[in-house]
């Protein structure tokens, strides 16, 4: 039996996205874990644009398979979110889904209120 489920649902305000991992926009691998979480962040961002406009990251959950790149994985957070980063846990793990996959990024984006 053949499990689905979906990537990302807007529920109100909260968009909520399943764990996204190093894959190019056409579903390939990506190496290096640098590499792989600028794929991610793609990803992420690509698929919070799909709700509209107004919308930014609000937590992250970062799994990765080497806690010792996580100075890596920050100084791309940064670059791609700015130098406050959102309230984010971090946590080292033994493996993930596909032995190539170094990180796995599960996110929640909220609409922006401007006033």
């Amino acid at each position: 039996m053949t499990t689905t489920y979906r990537t990302h649902v807007l529920v109100g305000d909260l968009a909520l996205l399943a764990g996204v991992t190093g894959r190019d926009r056409d579903g390939g691998p990506v190496s290096g874990i640098a590499a792989q979480t600028d794929a991610v962040m793609d990803r992420i961002l690509d698929r919070i644009a799909e709700f509209g406009e107004g919308w930014v990251v609000g937590r992250i959950r970062v799994s990765v398979t080497d806690i010792g790149e996580w100075p890596t994985v920050r100084d791309v957070l940064v670059r791609r979110l700015g130098s406050t980063l959102p309230p984010a846990t971090v946590v080292g793990v033994t493996e993930l889904v596909e032995p190539w996959m170094r990180i796995e990024i599960e996110a929640e984006a909220v609409r922006s209120v401007t006033t």
